[in-house]
């Protein structure tokens, strides 16, 4: 690091970059109904783990409900929810995001 200042200073931004990102993360995740931390992690699991608007869920209920602050009643009743609104189509743990835009709106309004 001594060695290379400019190969620092990008590593200590980077680390800042993330940590804040975290931050915003957790700060929203708070601030959101249910309803909106389930869109939100559905649209978390398509746009950046899975790269893909169909995917298994890696987590359980429960799991899920741990990260959004809910019970797995709760997870289970708003994925239900947006199975029977047309905006996810849920077979088993397999989840296919049909209307990506309501999700988003879901996700943004809480």
């Amino acid at each position: 690091m001594k060695d290379n200042e400019q190969f620092s200073y990008e590593i200590i931004l980077d680390l800042c970059r993330n940590e804040l990102e975290s931050f915003r993360r957790c700060a929203n995740r708070t601030q959101r109904q249910t309803r909106g931390n389930i869109a939100a992690f559905l649209l978390e699991l398509s746009d950046i783990i899975f790269e893909s608007d169909e995917f298994v869920l890696p987590l359980s209920q429960s799991e899920i409900g741990n990260l959004v602050d809910a019970t797995r009643e709760s997870v289970n009743r708003v994925l239900t929810e947006f199975d029977k609104d047309e905006i996810i189509s849920l077979k088993g743990k397999n989840v296919e995001i049909v209307n990506k835009k309501s999700l988003q709106l879901i996700s943004q309004n809480g």
